[in-house]
Formats: structure tokens, C-alpha cells, sequence
């Protein structure tokens, strides 16, 4: 069994996570969803100056304070960041780090940087108020159209636009630490093929799944399996065979067709 830290990205939360998480947990599995400053349920707090350090800071207490043992870091989009850098801060801990359509952090280099000239134009064109980010559109999160996309869509939240533009300056996992990717092979972004085809290049395994950008949403049992398959090619869930595919009890979301996404060159 092991412990997945399920890392949200940009303009999200916490409740993200929520079905996917149950069904991680209906396989015996432990779960913690840290939200972060700012933003989804902790979006009271939203305040100028908070940044991807602040985010480290947020995933690095939750796991210490819920005494947590060994995890594997989940980090969905923009949250590559963030869960690559409180997997390198607690080093005892971290089992793995797994990468949902996400980020691969290089280190002195900011997202803006890494995601390049026609992505800072558009988070040029997404800035209001000076500081702030707003959310792109649903259709960038593959969920345009979708039943749940009403309720999602109220949920997203400005991002202070220092979490793009302030550079990576925290430590590496050590490079023996596992690590996996998930690609949403229904997000056409390619800078997120990017960072997965440098995940093949380091000899990650990189799971195929299925989905737009936000899976948690319109895919929560596939995603819930992928996490499953690439943990055990991982090697952290020991050489027991994948668990069967969990299922969500009846009523609750369903996997529906992948959305095209519409932004160029970046995550959320």
C-alpha cells in the first residue's frame, strides 16, 4: 500500500482530487490533498507575493503535520513544480514522484521560461489587477462541455502571476528517487508532450491516459488506475500485480470524451 500527496494545479483545489482520491482509498490506499495559499478553498487567503515557494511550504507542512509515512508525490499540471520541490525537502518520505500532465522542474528556470514565447503571450493577455492570473479557459482543461464543467468552472480562481514568473530555486529529488508520467493524450498541448517525451528520455515509465488536461474531473477512475499501473512500474507498490480497475459507486461522475484544449503552449 502506499501514500499518494495529490498536488492540484494552477486556479484549482483541493476538491479536484475528491473522487479520485476515494478511489485510490477503496484500494486500501492512503491519500492527502494539500490545497494551497490562494488558491480553491484556501482562495480567503489569496494575498501579492505569494508564489510557487509558498506552494513547496503548504505541501511540505501538510505532509509533516498529518505525521504522514512514505509517499509518493502526485503533482497534476503547474504542481510538477510544486511536488517535485517538497518531495526534494523531505527526502525520508518521498517514495517517488509522479507527474499528471505536468511540469518537470529545471532548476533557475521559471514556467513562463520553460513554456515559452506564445505561452507568455498568452499569460500576458490573462493578467488583471497587475498580479494576478486569471484562469484559462475550460476548454484548455479539456473539460469544456462536460457535466461537470458548470461547477468546476465556479470553482476556478485567480493565480498570482509570480508562480509563473519566479524561477525554480529549490533542490532536485535525489536522481534515484523514482518517478513516472501520465500523459493525457487527449491534451494536444505541446509543451506537455514535451515533458513527456523528456520523461522517456530519462527512462521514466509514461502512462497513456485517455483524457484531456483535468482527468480528476472527467476521468476519475481512469486516472485512478493510471496512478495505480505507473506506481507498480515504479516499483512502489512492490511486485504485487496492479489492484483491479476501482469504480465509482453509482451516481457519481463517469468518464466522458476528451476535449481539445485551446491554449498554447501551457498547464494549469
Amino acid at each position: 500500500m502506499a501514500t499518494f500527496i495529490l498536488v492540484h494545479g494552477a486556479f484549482q483545489g483541493s476538491f479536484v482530487w475528491k473522487e479520485t482520491a476515494a478511489l485510490l482509498e477503496s484500494q486500501g490506499h492512503e491519500t492527502l490533498a494539500p490545497g494551497l495559499t490562494g488558491l480553491g478553498d484556501r482562495s480567503h487567503l489569496l494575498a501579492e507575493g505569494q508564489s510557487l515557494a509558498g506552494y513547496v511550504d503548504d505541501v511540505q507542512n501538510a505532509v509533516a503535520f498529518a505525521m504522514a509515512g512514505p509517499c509518493v508525490f502526485v503533482g497534476h499540471s503547474y504542481s510538477g513544480l510544486t511536488a517535485t520541490a517538497a518531495a526534494a525537502r523531505l527526502p525520508r518520505l518521498a517514495r517517488a514522484v509522479l507527474y499528471v500532465d505536468a511540469l518537470i522542474p529545471e532548476p533557475g528556470r521559471s514556467f513562463r521560461d520553460m513554456a515559452g514565447p506564445e505561452f507568455a503571450k498568452t499569460l500576458a493577455a490573462h493578467v488583471h489587477d497587475r498580479w494576478l492570473v486569471r484562469p484559462w479557459p475550460l476548454a484548455a482543461f479539456g473539460v469544456a462541455g462536460h457535466a461537470k464543467a458548470p461547477a468546476f468552472a465556479a470553482r476556478l480562481t485567480s493565480t498570482p502571476l509570480a508562480a509563473f514568473t519566479d524561477p525554480f530555486a529549490f533542490g532536485l529529488p535525489d536522481p534515484a528517487l523514482p518517478a513516472g508520467f501520465i500523459r493525457c493524450t487527449g491534451n494536444p498541448n505541446p509543451f506537455i508532450e514535451a515533458q513527456a517525451a523528456k520523461a522517456r528520455a530519462s527512462g521514466w515509465p509514461v502512462t497513456l491516459l485517455d483524457s484531456g488536461h483535468a482527468p480528476m474531473i472527467t476521468a476519475p477512475e481512469a486516472l485512478a488506475r493510471a496512478i495505480l499501473t505507473t506506481a507498480h512500474l515504479m516499483g512502489v507498490l512492490g511486485d504485487a500485480a496492479p489492484a483491479p480497475a476501482p469504480t465509482l459507486p453509482e451516481g457519481l461522475l463517469r468518464t466522458h470524451p476528451a476535449q481539445p484544449g485551446e491554449l498554447p503552449g501551457g498547464a494549469s
